[in-house]
């Protein structure tokens, strides 16, 4: 088999178009695109023996959820033909920082911010034991960038800037007192955590009076506990503008 590479374009939609090329007729095709934490299958669509060569592509998964902004989405393109071979061809999709109406609010849900355990920094290994990567730090820096590009197309709106937490005990112990099971208490730690988010902005160009940081903790989650797959999106920053 040869299979040719995926190309893909954003609008407000994505476009995918795929190409197969066997010898013999094709039994069936598909192509997923899963989840960039957990693995497991976020959208897919497929067939027998045509591959359907243009998709569209809304962002949403097969039950209705929006993709989380400033992640990378991996793609599986698999096609298997009469005689049981089989071709993968695998890459990412990225999907910049999404703005989002709520009602009369604007918002941006960023979960790709990853900062150092129980700190409000991007400290790496290199400069303290328990720090984060090199590549998450750039990752960090070049989403606060952008995000910082998109605040200042929308000058006429403040900005608040909230720390979310993932509670996993489900109780206030959790929110406001540190433990030894728990680490650092969430309230508190979300809030200074949005405050390094907020000085991040203001040196990334974004005027200080219009930001605001708030530290939720983990009293609005985005996922039940129940979900422990999905739990890392509620660890997120989200950005609410106000006209």
């Amino acid at each position: 088999h040869l299979f040719r590479n995926l190309s893909c374009i954003f609008f407000d939609d994505l476009y995918i178009l795929l190409r197969g090329e066997s010898a013999v007729p094709l039994k069936n095709w598909s192509f997923c695109i899963n989840d960039p934490e957990n693995g497991r299958k976020f959208w897919s669509v497929g067939g027998k023996s045509t591959i359907t060569e243009k998709l569209v592509w809304d962002g949403r998964g097969n039950n209705g959820e929006l993709v989380q902004s400033a992640m990378d989405y991996p793609y599986v393109f698999t096609v298997t033909d009469a005689l049981g071979m089989t071709s993968v061809a695998e890459g990412k999709i990225s999907v910049d920082v999404l703005v989002i109406r709520a009602g009369d609010v604007l918002k941006m849900a960023v979960p790709s911010i990853i900062f150092r355990s129980d700190s409000a920094d991007f400290k790496t290994e290199s400069e303290i034991k328990g720090g984060i990567t090199d590549a998450q730090k750039a990752n960090n820096e070049r989403v606060l960038k952008r995000i910082a590009e998109i605040l200042n197309k929308f000058k006429n709106y403040t900005v608040t800037i909230e720390g979310h937490a993932n509670n996993i005990s489900g109780t206030d112990t959790e929110e406001n007192e540190d433990t030894v099971m728990y680490g650092k208490a969430l309230k508190p730690l979300s809030q200074e955590r949005a405050e390094f988010v907020r000085q991040e902005l203001i040196r990334n160009g974004v005027a200080s009076e219009r930001l605001t940081a708030v530290g939720r903790g983990g009293s609005m989650p985005v996922v039940q506990r129940s979900d422990k797959d999905n739990w890392w999106k509620n660890r997120r920053v989200e950005f609410i503008l106000n006209k």
